[in-house]
Order: structure tokens, then C-alpha cells, then sequence
């Protein structure tokens, strides 16, 4: 074949009789050339020689590189075959090594069609990466096109992965080990969730009645959350996702056995698998996914994810051991935003022969960048811990003022009464600006609220 990547194909040219007829012509190619036509990427293959001007064309790419070679004179009626190039000339459609053109077979409905256009199949062409200038020099975004096509609806809402995501996709879409991630609040860390279970899902053969997957957070919003956005996910898919909280009815219990995605808390979980012997829906767990992994440092509820995640590790030592030739491990994938140690963690999480795959982002590759800016107040001698806390709900409403910009503010508190004397404080003291919308939506949210105090 000679050197023709010089070549190119450019679609959406204007129609006329002459280049009409020129489409069905062998054209003489050399370096440099450039065939233009009008084509509708549509459907199966129909021409005729109407001389009506064609529709607009509907493509997605502008303009399509393709190698050509010289070819001999075709037919006036040919048409492309599914795996053939869009024209006759051209030998490698895109992303293909080989392809060859088939005589038309005229459909007994072909007449029907318009007879102004002519269509062609365009392969797709091979995934590509997107390289960015970043803080860090050049960084590499993977196509979400690079996952097989029946989960590519689970990430609809972005073509590609970010940075965190395509570092870790290696390791978390391809491999099986346990993976430890620590990167910061928004950085995407449930998506690689969402790719260890699609991992599960390539690994194991439809229907996926014996696999379970279980996500566990300390919070139940967080559960919450993650149950609607599965939902709507994984349920075209086949797949169901089942909350067991604090909140989940007796009679819904009896659903876990039938879901394959459990979305739990670790005090929940633990109430569930003592006898974890006796409890056959342990056995089906494939993979454990454990969202805030540095609640396990916390002085009240870190002894139980601690236990939680001991005991599932012993359930897939037991179950290697009792049945090895079956070759099913679980897997442990754990993420967090603050992990100062992430590799005593991958030590945790290891499969008995090496530590748990580990990566950590710094504060370089936040999404959104924060200001940061630390007030210091004197606490005299005589003021307790007590009313020294309360002295500071009287400084919230000038800070917020300074540094705002009239932006939404959040103030975090250690308690919930806490809460509760510092809103009382800001309401009281803060002279917000506000318009009739917000008056009407904070009107709307204290009705809702059921503390009288905190109303």
C-alpha cells in the first residue's frame, strides 16, 4: 500500500449533479488529495441518482482521516457493508486492519427510503486519551469509552474519567487486589466504587444472582445517597441495590437475600454477621466497599468498623480455606479524605500475601480550590472549655460577613446542641441580605422543622 496519510475525507461539502457523479467514479489519489462529499450516517447502505439536494448531514466527527489507496472503478450501485469503508476507495475504515466491499443487495423496502442521500457505517474510532497541563506537569484523563459499551451508561454524564479517576482505573477496573484510596472531598471518589463493581460484573457470568456487593458508611445520609444514585445506575442493568440502616423495616430484611448491592452502616452490619457461620448471605459477598475509612481512628464508633472489617476478613479466610479450588476471594476497596497514614491502612486491607494497592492525592488536585484562613481568639484563664465555645457563636455573624462574598456558608459544630446555640446566635445577631425567593425558602424549611428550638 502506498504512503497516502496525507489524505483526507471531508464531510458536509455542498451537493451538485457533477460531484454526483463524481461519487461513483474511481478518482485518481496521490499525496495531498481531498475527497469531498455529502454523506448521512444513518443506516444501512441506498443511493440513487436523483438529482434533489441532499439533508444536512448528521455526523460526529468534522473532518475524518482516513488511508487510502487507488482502486479500481466500482459499480454504480454499491453499497457499504457493515464492515466495510464508507467509500469504495477506501480500503481501512477507522480503527480496522482489514474490510472489504460487498455488491448492494437491495432491500425490499429500500424504495422507500430517501433516495437523496447515502449512507454509510463508520466504525468507531479507538479511544483516546485527553492529555491536560495540570499543577503537576502533563496529566493524562481516560476515555470513559475505554470500559466495555453495556457499562458505559453508568458514566453518562462525563466523557472522560478525572485525574484521580484515570490514575486509579489500572488498578481498580483491571486487577483485582485491594485498593486504598485518599484524595479530597470531591475529587470523585465513588466512582471508583462504582468501577470495582463493574469489575465484579466482568468477572462473573450473568445472571448475577450469587454475587453481592456491600458498600458501608458511617452516616446514613450518606447511605441514602448512595442507594438512590444506584438505583437509578445499576437497575437498568439487572442489578438491585437494598438500604439497611438503623431506619430498614423487619420485613425488608428478607429482601437483602434477593439485592446485590447492600448499602449498610457498620454498627447495622455488625448486628448482622455475628454468626457469621450460620449466615449464608455472607458467603455470596464479592466485594466490600468502605466509604470514610478514617472513622476507624474515632474514640466512639472506630472499635466497630474495626471489627466489621476483622470479621469480613476472616469470613474470606474461612471461605478460601474450606473451598480453594473454587478460587473466590472478596475484595476490599476503602477510600477516604483524610488518611495521614494510608499505608498502615493498605497493610489493613492486605489479602494475606501482599499490602492493599494504595494511591493518595495531595491538596494540588482539589476541584475546588479552597482559601484557607485561621482566626485565633484568646481564651482567658478563668473561661472554661464550656463557655469559651459559646463566647465564639458571638464572632460567627462578622467572619461569615468578611468572608462570604454573600456566598451559602457552612459552619460546622461538634454537637448537636451546639448547632442549635449557634444558629439561635446568627439569627439573632446576622443581618443578611436577602431577597424574597430565599425569604420564602427559609420560610418553607423552618415549617418543615420539627425541634421547636432549633425552628
Amino acid at each position: 500500500m502506498q504512503d497516502t496519510s496525507s489524505c483526507e475525507l471531508t464531510l458536509g461539502s455542498s451537493f451538485s449533479p457533477s460531484s454526483h457523479n463524481s461519487l461513483f467514479k474511481s478518482p485518481v489519489l496521490s499525496n495531498g488529495c481531498n475527497l469531498s462529499t455529502n454523506t448521512d450516517f444513518k443506516g444501512s447502505s441506498s443511493y440513487s441518482s436523483s438529482n434533489e439536494k441532499t439533508s444536512t448531514p448528521q455526523t460526529f466527527l468534522s473532518p475524518v482521516s482516513m488511508a487510502t489507496v487507488p482502486c479500481a472503478p466500482q459499480p454504480r450501485q454499491a453499497a457499504v457493508g457493515h464492515a466495510a469503508p464508507p467509500f469504495p476507495c477506501l480500503t481501512t475504515p477507522l480503527g480496522s486492519s482489514a474490510a472489504s466491499v460487498r455488491p448492494l443487495q437491495q432491500a425490499p423496502h429500500a424504495e422507500m427510503r430517501d433516495k437523496s442521500t447515502k449512507r454509510a457505517f463508520v466504525p468507531p474510532m479507538t479511544p483516546q486519551p485527553l492529555y491536560i497541563e495540570g499543577s503537576s506537569g502533563s496529566e493524562v484523563l481516560r476515555p470513559v469509552s475505554e470500559i466495555p459499551v453495556r457499562f458505559r451508561s453508568i458514566f453518562s454524564e462525563f466523557p472522560f474519567f478525572n485525574y484521580l479517576q484515570s490514575k486509579a482505573l489500572d488498578d481498580v477496573l483491571y486487577t483485582d487486589k485491594n485498593f486504598v484510596a485518599c484524595a479530597p472531598t470531591g475529587s470523585g471518589k465513588t466512582v471508583l466504587f462504582e468501577l470495582a463493581i463493574i469489575r465484579l460484573l466482568m468477572e462473573t457470568q450473568k445472571p448475577w444472582r450469587k454475587v453481592k456487593a456491600v458498600y458501608m458508611a458511617p452516616i446514613k445520609a450518606l447511605c441514602s445517597q448512595c442507594y438512590d444514585n444506584w438505583s437509578k445506575k445499576f437497575g437498568p442493568l439487572g442489578l438491585t441495590c437494598k438500604e439497611l440502616t438503623g431506619d430498614t423495616e423487619v420485613d425488608d430484611l428478607f429482601e437483602i437475600h434477593d439485592s446485590h448491592i447492600i448499602v449498610t452502616t457498620p454498627e447495622k452490619w455488625d448486628s448482622m454477621t455475628r454468626k457469621w457461620k450460620d449466615n449464608c448471605l455472607l458467603q455470596l459477598v464479592r466485594l466490600f466497599l468502605i466509604d470514610e475509612v478514617h472513622v476507624v481512628k474515632d474514640a466512639t464508633r472506630g472499635a466497630t468498623l474495626e471489627v466489621v472489617v476483622s470479621r469480613m476478613k476472616a469470613v474470606n479466610s474461612y471461605r478460601t480455606s474450606q473451598i480453594p479450588e473454587a478460587g473466590v476471594t472478596m475484595r476490599f476497596v476503602a477510600v477516604s479524605a483524610t488518611i495521614p497514614n494510608i499505608s498502615d491502612i493498605a497493610d489493613w486491607l492486605s489479602n494475606g500475601s501482599e499490602p492493599a494497592t494504595y494511591l493518595s492525592m495531595d491538596e494540588s488536585h482539589r476541584p475546588v480550590k479552597l482559601w484557607k484562613v485561621v482566626l485565633g481568639f484568646p481564651c482567658s484563664g478563668t473561661q472554661t472549655e464550656f463557655k469559651f465555645d459559646l463566647s465564639l457563636n458571638y464572632k460567627m455573624a462578622n467572619i461569615i460577613q468578611t468572608y462570604s462574598d454573600q456566598k451559602p456558608t457552612l459552619v460546622f459544630c461538634s454537637t448537636r446542641k451546639g448547632a442549635q446555640q449557634s444558629a439561635a446566635v446568627l439569627a439573632k445577631d446576622a443581618r443578611f441580605i436577602m431577597n424574597f425567593e430565599h425569604k420564602q425558602r427559609l420560610m418553607k424549611y423552618t415549617n418543615s422543622v420539627l425541634d421547636s428550638k432549633l425552628r
